[in-house]
């Protein structure tokens, strides 16, 4: 075995983190005791055999009760070891998904656009079900299969040690074929997860765009990217069988021969008077379990290959970098002032986003960006959050570089709202409660007023009880707004960031949803990015951006007077209503 397989190997069986001992304590202990029963048969058969032929009872009887003693200790062991082994296994599949979970969490934003959430769902389920697989029935099989093959080549030296010989050449034989073809299987294994990942990516497009498919003519095209997925994937399985099946043949065909051959010499000694007819049938037995022990071993290695494949994918996963939550103190007085000072930014490194941009937001301002989409207004927002470091120049909040603060500081210290809120499974009160887990029902109460759901929620009959699906597929745009306002509300953050918090709102319920928000004015930071020009009109300073540039700034009468690019925008913006921010 070479050094990468050993790496593979010992990195696969550290994945076994939690209750390691009492794992291989179960394992060896079930393996080995039904590998020396196995044993044990041959030379009871043996014993009965030699006492029937000398009409021998005493040993006859002798040769029971060892086999009753030992069929009795494996039969009590064996539960207990089973326990051991699949209740380790359980439970560190179940630490390995908290892992997973916990890693999908803290990776940054630009790791997360990168990946594939059907891929990303596959090793999550598909990899840790192999793994689970593996650690659960493959380990000890093998482990079995290598005991039985171990213990009964070694009883067979003892017995007669010309069988053992020929045993041993035919082995080696089976050994350098098994680990061509296992390689062969470990490259068919690591391809086959991997395109089962782009099928659960279709899936998930199925899942998420189904109003599109139904309603654009995309569905032929999606469809037929499915068929060439899963076809892809079939094909890497029916390539994956093929070879294990060759690897069964081989195998098949040398313990046949080896089988045929010492049936065949055990006769010829026994008619020559060089063997016992009882080690003769204690030779056979033994060779039969090592006939199977080599049949099953390369059925077990091959499924172990795949397990190694997943086991490399889900490593790579844990592996990647992830954000440095650190608990940190917040700024003293948990004031609001940010700062943006020569910032650039290009998300993949070579197309910037923001060119230099300075941006000056006092302590309980309300301040807004605007500007053509693709500007980079939401770009703003994102750095503001923490969500992408690397950018160029310094941005300050309290007087404090961003890069310096603790992450888990700087996002107690910001409230967002984005401008398709995602809704988890549960209840209206569980969706709320996401801007603070510890609030009282009192405050989510006032939350819940403060963002106007109180009229909608008072309609359903359990009220903030009532359960909501995945991503709140049966409310409307207008209420998964309201309930981002009302976790937005319930944070009580210094910092708050809206981008464009009230667009799916009706007229009546976005004048309230803004005499709530202009409450805020004077006690909080507001930065709103807008794309509803009429939401800000009243703030006390909007930036205009453009190609990555604040192009223009100041209020909403001066940049009107100017002529420019907001003048343009506001004339454009037929929507355009007095905004109640102040």
């Amino acid at each position: 075995m070479n050094r990468r397989r050993k790496g593979e190997y010992g990195a696969f069986f550290r994945l076994m983190s939690e209750k390691k001992a009492a794992y291989i304590a179960g394992l060896v202990g079930g393996s080995l005791g039904n590998a020396l029963l196995s044993v044990i048969m041959a030379f009871t058969l043996m014993e009965m055999i030699g006492a029937v032929m000398s009409d021998d009872l005493r040993s006859l009887y002798r040769a029971l009760y060892g086999l009753g003693i030992a069929t009795l200790v494996v039969t009590v062991l064996s539960p207990l070891c089973s326990y051991l082994h699949q209740t380790s296994v359980k439970r560190n599949m179940a630490a390995l998904r908290r892992k997973g979970y916990a890693k999908l969490v803290r990776l940054p934003m630009a790791q997360i656009d990168a990946v594939s959430k059907g891929d990303v769902s596959s090793r999550l389920n598909n990899d840790i079900h192999q793994i689970e697989q593996a650690f659960a029935d493959q380990a000890g099989m093998v482990l079995y299969t290598a005991f039985l093959g171990i213990g009964s080549a070694a009883a067979m030296f003892l017995l007669n040690w010309r069988f053992a010989i020929v045993l041993m050449i035919l082995s080696v034989v089976s050994f350098f074929v098994n680990r061509l073809l296992t390689g062969l299987i470990r490259k068919d294994g690591d391809a086959m997860q991997r395109q089962l990942g782009e099928v659960s990516q279709s899936f998930s497009e199925l899942l998420a765009g189904a109003l599109v498919l139904r309603l654009f003519p995309a569905a032929g095209r999606f469809r037929r990217k499915f068929g060439d997925d899963s076809r892809a994937a079939a094909d890497l399985s029916v390539s994956l069988a093929g070879k294990s099946g060759w690897l069964e043949a081989v195998n098949f065909l040398v313990n046949f021969l080896s089988f045929g051959g010492i049936i065949a010499l055990g006769a010829l000694l026994v008619l020559y008077g060089s063997l016992r007819m009882e080690t003769a049938v204690a030779l056979v037995q033994l060779q039969t379990n090592i006939n199977f022990a080599f049949n099953q071993w390369s059925r077990f290695v091959a499924g172990l290959q795949l397990s190694l494949a997943s086991a490399s994918r889900i490593r790579e996963l844990l592996e990647m970098p992830a954000e440095e939550i650190a608990e940190g103190a917040a700024a003293p007085g948990r004031r609001g002032n940010v700062e943006f000072s020569g910032v650039s930014f290009s998300y993949d490194g070579k197309h910037p986003v923001l060119h230099r941009v300075d941006v000056d937001i006092g302590e309980g301002s309300t301040v807004a960006f605007v500007g053509p989409s693709g500007s980079g207004k939401s770009t703003i927002a994102k750095l503001l959050l923490g969500l992408y470091p690397d950018y160029e120049g310094s941005i300050r909040i309290c007087g404090r570089e961003l890069r310096d603060w603790p992450l888990r500081s700087l996002r107690d210290h910001i409230a967002f709202v984005p401008q398709h809120p995602y809704i988890f499974e549960g209840t209206i009160e569980d969706n709320i409660r996401a801007g603070n887990s510890r609030a009282s029902v009192d405050e989510v109460v006032r939350a819940a007023r403060m963002a106007q759901i109180r009229p909608f929620i008072e309609q359903l009959p359990d009220g903030l009880r009532t359960r909501v699906n995945e991503n709140g597929q049966l409310l409307s745009g207008g209420q998964k707004q309201r309930i981002a306002l009302a976790r937005m509300f319930l944070k009580d953050a210094p910092v708050i960031v809206l981008d464009e918090p009230t667009s799916a709102l009706d007229t009546a319920t976005e004048e309230m949803s803004q005499d709530a928000l202009k409450a805020l004015a004077g006690k909080k930071t507001l930065v709103i990015i807008a794309h509803r020009l009429s939401t800000i009109e009243h703030a006390d300073r909007i930036y205009v951006m453009s190609e990555g540039r604040i192009r223009e700034s100041g209020a909403h009468a001066s940049l009107l007077g100017k002529g420019g690019l907001y003048a343009r925008l506001w004339a454009g913006d037929a929507l355009a209503q007095p905004s109640r921010i102040r």
